[in-house]
């Protein structure tokens, strides 16, 4: 896998990866990370098409996303502090 490019966003890293037949569009915030791929025959599997693809609508839906990741991961979080009490205590 090899970068092709990065896109610039203030708020999150954007890269383009090119591996054998696939193009990878990863978004990266906060140790999250959401990944598109397109294999060879979609519309998006050209890196002009895929930049032109990189609208500020497709940032603000990835980062919506973004959001309810990290709500997600809080609560699983919460869960397993919570669970860690169930457990004997070991002396």
């Amino acid at each position: 896998m090899r970068i092709v490019e990065e896109i610039y966003h203030p708020r999150m890293k954007v890269t383009i990866f090119k591996m054998n037949d696939k193009l990878s569009l990863k978004f990266e915030k906060k140790m999250l990370e959401q990944i598109f791929k397109f294999r060879e025959g979609s519309p998006l599997h050209n890196l002009e098409n895929l930049r032109a693809a990189c609208t500020k609508e497709l940032f603000l839906k990835t980062e919506e996303m973004f959001n309810e990741m990290l709500k997600t991961r809080e609560f699983a979080t919460m869960q397993m502090l919570d669970n860690e009490n169930l457990f004997d205590e070991i002396i």
